[in-house]
């Protein structure tokens, strides 16, 4: 045994802080919520209506209607009404971590409770969960009609999102091609939408739903700079700086533009197990860590009418919607005296669906056209 002499840094336990290092996102700031409308269901099965979409604009021959002075009232056809039933059912899932009541115990006297931190850490691990989900019924939907390229959309190659310029004409006064390219595609997929849902859906029910990639790449374009650059007439060239629960700002984004509200799907997940040795996920490979919307250059125009919280067996047409049943998500927890143990749970009993694909558009290649 080596005998040191008395100071304050030699024989002592070093004293502990309140000072916590952690990376745990909160639950209700998960980009999801921005764009996906949460529904209770009355049951774990659960159904909606869909009705045929044309029938309330279908008008073949304006003469069809018409109604002659001394002749027989015109009489309907029955039936001509088409709905559709669709029954759905949610899905359990259970975030479980079992901690030994004697660490509870001492780690508490170090200032830190371990039962909270699972609590949060598997309430975040939820959260990502459904929002992993969330983002994969936007990519695996049957888009139909609603889904094109930029380019077939726009008619153009060699001009996309990243090259887009908001100069409109170049030094000789001629036409800049690539002025403006952002704004004229939000343009014409709001078009599309509002003409396939009848008139119903608007500019100001849409969200743009970007990639971290993209978000990157037009906040440096010349279009957007632009814009930001006449912040304070913003308004009079659809800029919106103010705060709308988007998160665009984080990604020097205005928060709308041209009107459509920007959000950032810059939700992180790790794809890889726990390291015996403690090595962490290595950002640079994104088959270890990277966006659950990854690199990808496709963007997706959502409708949630209503905001986030949408009523059961209203008229609704949002985009993509989550059916959550008996909350959105619950804390369990069981203690077990014999085994000196606390067992504990992160609940969710939810389904994620597309009820309404026509409402929305999947727009890819927006910055490879």
């Amino acid at each position: 045994m080596t005998l040191r002499a008395m100071s304050a840094f030699n024989g002592t336990l070093p004293v502990p802080t309140d000072m916590l290092i952690a990376f745990i996102r909160d639950p209700k700031k998960y980009a999801y919520l921005n764009y996906t409308q949460l529904v209770p269901a009355p049951e774990v099965q659960f159904s909606w209506f869909r009705l045929d979409p044309d029938e309330a604009i279908r008008l073949s021959n304006v003469n069809d209607y018409g109604w002659g002075y001394g002749d027989y009232r015109p009489t309907g056809k029955n039936f001509t009404m088409r709905t559709e039933v669709i029954a759905d059912r949610v899905q359990r899932w259970d975030f479980p971590y079992t901690l030994d009541e004697n660490v509870q115990r001492i780690w508490a006297k170090q200032g830190l409770n371990p039962r909270q931190l699972y609590d949060i850490t598997k309430a975040s691990q939820a959260g990502l969960h459904r929002a992993s989900r969330v983002v994969s019924a936007l990519q695996g939907a049957s888009w139909g009609a609603n889904s094109t390229d930029l380019g077939t959309l726009l008619g153009t190659s060699g001009y996309n999102w990243s090259n887009s310029s908001g100069v409109q004409y170049d030094s000789a006064g001629v036409p800049n091609p690539a002025f403006q390219i952002i704004k004229k595609t939000l343009n014409r997929v709001k078009r599309r939408i509002h003409l396939a849902t009848n008139g119903v859906v608007g500019r100001d029910d849409l969200v743009l739903v970007l990639s971290p990639t993209v978000a990157q790449a037009i906040s440096e374009s010349g279009e957007i700079f632009e814009a930001l650059k006449q912040s304070p007439y913003a308004k009079e060239v659809g800029v919106d700086l103010m705060n709308n629960g988007s998160n665009a700002r984080d990604w020097n984004l205005p928060e709308s533009y041209a009107g459509f509200k920007i959000v950032v799907e810059d939700t992180p997940r790790v794809y890889v197990n726990q390291k015996e040795d403690g090595t962490i996920a290595d950002v640079t490979v994104s088959s270890q860590k990277d966006y659950i919307l990854g690199s990808t250059d496709t963007v997706y125009f959502v409708s949630r009418v209503g905001g986030l919280d949408g009523g059961y067996g209203m008229k609704n047409f949002s985009t993509i919607q989550c059916y959550t049943f008996n909350g959105e998500s619950r804390v369990e927890a069981f203690s077990e005296p014999k085994h000196q143990l606390i067992e504990g749970h992160v609940v969710m009993e939810d389904k994620v669906t597309t009820p309404a694909l026509i409402s929305g558009f999947q727009l890819t290649n927006v910055l490879t056209a």
